[in-house]
């Protein structure tokens, strides 16, 4: 197996981002906020302020790795990396318009407190946002996610996007 160059591995990162813009692009719904409503998207023609109960709620998804695991990613060849982005696009593709944001990998994390701000570790690796009717129906979207198959410790939180009465706004 071939290792990875960092030349290499860049111009993988640099085609996840595009796969990424591609993703987001095409999974665009058109409703207000990139929200459509329940039940469906809203065409452009058909844009109009949607009562707060008609909104889909979203979901933050959080992976979690061991700090090993992002080792093991940088030393992937070519084939093992194409192979990984193929289950990311699969696993959208059944998704459809409930992925949101496809997210990017997360690294270089930083703690910050009233001290000031220092590195830290984080076996968060990534994030996807997601929308549906229901926590439930969330969840539905991330059982048995490829993300839980890669190490023994993977997991995957996800996180319900709560509203903040201050400020929402009448047609919200």
């Amino acid at each position: 197996m071939e290792q990875l160059s960092p030349t290499q591995f860049v111009q993988i990162a640099n085609g996840l981002e595009g796969i990424a813009h591609v993703l987001e692009s095409s999974l665009d719904a058109g409703g207000e906020g990139g929200r459509p409503p329940r039940g469906g998207s809203v065409s452009p023609e058909k844009k109009q302020p949607q009562r707060k109960e008609a909104l889909l709620d979203r979901y933050i998804v959080l992976y979690e790795a061991p700090l090993g695991v992002a080792e093991r990613f940088a030393q992937a060849t070519p084939e093992e990396a194409m192979a990984g982005m193929k289950l990311w696009a699969d696993w959208a593709q059944k998704i459809g318009p409930g992925l949101v944001d496809p997210g990017k990998p997360l690294g270089n994390a930083f703690r910050v407190t009233t001290q000031g701000a220092a590195s830290t570790d984080s076996n968060i690796i990534g994030m996807s946002v997601l929308q549906a009717e229901s926590m439930d129906e969330a969840l539905v979207m991330v059982n048995d996610h490829h993300h839980l198959h890669w190490s023994e410790g993977c997991e995957i939180v996800v996180l319900e996007e709560l509203p903040i009465p201050e400020m929402e706004t009448p047609d919200r």
